[in-house]
């Protein structure tokens, strides 16, 4: 139930209460219980945990020790004065064929079974005054259990803890036997009571509808004299008003726990769950949070589009297999595609690798380079074919100082001797080859500013002397 749609009854609530309330009445419509009806119930819920003022109508939250499980409140809120009939019948196991409370046996006396009764509620409460806080953590309650399994101590049931005044209700109401006790995590510690006929009759008639545990933090063994042996569950009581806040009543358990298990529903988010909220959407805080849970809600359109494109169901297993498909084929035709680039690209190479063989062995056979440039000119056509092919169009023929670019005798294609003196063209090209030389290996290192600076510096390389020498030779004989 929406809490906008609650009963005017419960419009002072605090939040919290109107949660509690609207679980209790949408349990109460499942079990058929409507109108009039359902409203007291869910006002005794609420006054279990939160206390009315008449004076004023408002309403705040009990104190642990005035939680009340009084039933009598919903009878007094019944519609035409009719008392609300909770049935307490619902506490023991029935017979299916006689629908009777099915009775046993134990050490010669007969007892009424009941069902599994929440004994203590886990986590840590406070204590009467003076004492340290019921620490009825999930490890102190398994603890509690096997030191009553091992001491083979069952759970004795008395009224109102009488046993411990030796009052007048110092009167056994029955047991609970230790192999029945169980600890169910979350909820707190469970055993199956065993009630004397009076007892069961107290509790089918809504006259006691809580228990109260008598617990020991530190119970000294019964085995083993003078050793302590940690927490121990003495006995508990049946009673109207446990200390413990928030427990389960022992009559009409069905209809509350299921008034629980709805309110829940109604709920906030525990801490808990914001932090696995976060963590699944990957955020650090609920502003976050919020901000990606609104584009998640602004894509579910764009989610039913993609499947409609798809062609498959709107589900996220049926999105998720075709997408995954659709990656499958996108990686496989990514290595394809990576396949084909690197087969062309090793054309690619070969082809600059083969018109660069092309165009340096041209401009040795036109006389435009001589063998030692070579490969200084394969590089320069690798870097830049473009520029290459330029400057050998505007290069001079050039015959070597004393050599030609041809075939020897014996057919082998490079440099052959052709004797002679060196004229002042071929001393021209080799020193000009000698400058372009000399400002390529030694322009950044020595300061060289340019090809035409080079000719003023040959004579600072001794690798230039001979194209110096054969200038002047050349110049001075002609």
């Amino acid at each position: 139930m929406d809490l906008a749609a609650l009963p005017r009854q419960f419009a002072g609530l605090p939040e919290e209460a109107q949660r509690l309330a609207a679980g209790i009445l949408d349990a109460a419509s499942a079990a058929g219980v409507y109108g009039d009806a359902a409203i007291a119930l869910a006002r005794t819920g609420v006054r279990r945990i939160y206390r009315e003022h008449e004076d004023t109508g408002a309403w705040s939250k009990r104190p642990d020790n005035e939680v009340v499980w009084a039933y009598r409140f919903a009878r007094e809120d019944a519609a035409a004065g009719e008392p609300l009939r909770l049935n307490g019948a619902d506490a023991f196991d029935l017979d299916a064929t006689t629908k009777q409370p099915v009775k046993a046996t134990w050490n010669g006396v007969e007892y009424v079974v009941g069902k599994p009764i929440q004994i203590c509620r886990e986590g840590v409460f406070a204590n009467h005054p003076g004492k340290p806080k019921l620490d009825f953590s999930a490890a102190k309650l398994v603890q509690a259990i096997a030191n009553c399994k091992g001491e083979k101590r069952h759970v004795a049931l008395d009224y109102n803890h009488g046993t411990l005044t030796m009052g007048p209700e110092a009167v056994a109401a029955g047991i609970v036997l230790s192999d029945t006790l169980e600890h169910r995590p979350g909820m707190g510690l469970y055993g199956r009571p065993y009630y004397t006929a009076k007892a069961a009759e107290g509790v089918a008639s809504g006259e006691w509808t809580g228990i109260s545990p008598l617990w020991s933090a530190n119970a000294e063994s019964f085995e083993r004299p003078g050793e302590f042996i940690g927490p121990m569950l003495y006995g508990a009581a049946l009673c109207n008003v446990p200390h413990q806040a928030g427990m389960e009543p022992i009559a009409g358990l069905e209809m509350f726990r299921a008034a629980l298990s709805a309110a829940h529903s109604h709920s906030t988010p525990t801490e808990e769950d914001m932090s696995k909220l976060l963590d699944a959407l990957n955020v650090k805080d609920e502003a976050a949070a919020l901000t990606a849970l609104t584009a998640l809600q602004a894509n579910a359109a764009g989610l039913d589009k993609l499947a409609a494109t798809l062609g498959v169901d709107a589900t996220p297993d049926a999105l998720s297999k075709a997408i995954d498909g659709i990656l499958a084929d996108k990686t496989a035709l990514s290595a394809q595609v990576a396949t084909l680039t690197t087969e062309a690209d090793a054309l690619k190479a070969e082809a600059k690798g083969k018109a660069v063989d092309e165009a340096v062995m041209s401009a040795l056979a036109a006389g435009k380079l001589v063998k030692a440039q070579e490969a200084w000119a394969k590089g320069y056509a690798a870097a830049d074919l473009v520029g290459f092919n330029a400057f050998v169009a505007a290069a001079p023929k050039i015959v070597a100082l004393n050599v030609a670019h041809g075939v020897d005798g014996n057919g082998t294609e490079g440099e052959v001797d052709v004797g002679g003196e060196p004229t002042r063209e071929t001393a021209q090209a080799a020193l000009s080859k000698a400058a372009a030389d000399c400002f390529a290996k030694y322009g950044a290192s020595h300061g060289i500013k340019s090809k035409a600076d080079a000719y003023g510096r040959l004579s600072e390389f001794p690798e230039f002397a001979d194209a110096r020498a054969a200038y002047g030779k050349a110049f001075s004989a002609q």
